[in-house]
């Protein structure tokens, strides 16, 4: 499934999501607010007595960006790196790029450089002139990366649960449903983290012979009829195709077997 930004056509995952989430809004889907409706809760004086109630809010203090589906994992404000980042970044293969890219600090670049210092550490010439400079400065260099090591596993563990989130929610999710006490057949379908308006396939009397390869078919073919752009380029291919790498992915980054001798 591809969007049209800036002049060219681009897979959607790709798709900057300040961009993207206006064009989304703007196609006939139902958005789900990230945003929970918790009430204002306070207290108030009436004749000496204090009372419990509802105070009404105050939409200056209001966070727009809770309200962007794309910010619903997000880092903890606490949270402050000296080497990592501690953002959301703007795009679904921005964000799994990411991850990749730790996964391998991790597992191989980090490891390999420390092993690497540390055998230089053992062949220093204890006779040189210059030996307690150069310890001291290899010794500065595994120290640091110790902690550039430590902040990289911390923002793995939140970065890979907001790449699968921002991912995700951009691949739709289509189930057929048969009712039973009416005989209907319906397509249930989810995309950007909300069930979308179910879609009437037609009664089991006359379609129970269709498989669900036909009928998911067939509800995609409704929804490009039904729905603007980029749901108008659905494609199961898409879908399929994107799904397969999501768990690539997912096997990937999940892999606690180091990737280096």
């Amino acid at each position: 499934m591809k969007v049209f930004i800036n002049g060219r056509h681009i897979n959607i995952l790709r798709a900057e999501h300040s961009l993207l989430l206006p064009i989304l809004k703007k196609s006939g889907i139902q958005l789900q607010s990230s945003r929970r409706g918790i009430p204002n809760i306070g207290t108030v004086d009436i004749d000496g007595f204090s009372i419990r109630t509802i105070l009404k809010s105050n939409s200056k203090s209001h966070d727009s960006s809770k309200d962007d589906i794309f910010l619903k994992v997000q880092f903890d404000k606490n949270i402050n790196f000296k080497y990592c980042i501690n953002n959301n970044l703007n795009s679904s293969s921005e964000e799994l790029s990411r991850v990749r890219t730790i996964h391998r600090l991790i597992f191989k670049t980090i490891p390999i450089y420390n092993r690497e210092l540390k055998h230089k550490l053992n062949e220093l010439n204890k006779f040189s002139a210059n030996y307690f400079s150069k310890q001291k400065d290899i010794k500065q260099k595994i120290d640091k990366n110790k902690y550039y090591l430590k902040e990289l596993k911390q923002e793995f563990l939140i970065r890979k649960k907001i790449a699968l989130h921002v991912t995700k929610i951009l691949i739709p999710s289509i189930y057929i449903v048969r009712r039973k006490n009416n005989g209907a057949i319906q397509a249930k379908w989810t995309f950007l983290g909300s069930e979308q308006k179910r879609i009437h396939l037609g009664m089991a009397d006359k379609i129970k012979n269709y498989s669900d390869k036909k009928l998911r078919n067939m509800a995609i073919g409704i929804i490009r009829k039904n729905y603007s752009h980029p749901l108008d380029s659905l494609t199961y291919t898409w879908i399929d195709r994107e799904r397969k790498r999501l768990v690539k992915w997912k096997n990937t980054i999940n892999s606690s077997k180091k990737i280096y001798n």
